[in-house]
């Protein structure tokens, strides 16, 4: 109930978020941030990764040096 859900902002920029109508709603409680400009590694306690390997990867870049749980799906 309580959970803030942090997106990067360039994927609710993609073509086929922004078109897709449906998501608007959904779309509208996201909180976005941007790569190497906004720093919410205190503001986040757990993250999950839909994706392959280099998904997980590149999460864990954009948070290095914090200790989080990570959980990967794909």
């Amino acid at each position: 109930e309580n959970m803030i859900v942090y997106v990067e902002k360039k994927v609710l920029e993609d073509p086929a978020i922004a078109s897709d109508e449906s998501f608007g709603a959904v779309k509208k409680k996201f909180c976005t941030f941007r790569e190497d400009y906004d720093d919410i590694s205190n503001q986040i306690d757990f993250i999950i990764c839909l994706g392959g390997d280099g998904t997980l990867l590149y999460a864990s870049s954009l948070f290095q040096g914090t200790q989080l749980l990570f959980s990967g799906v794909g």
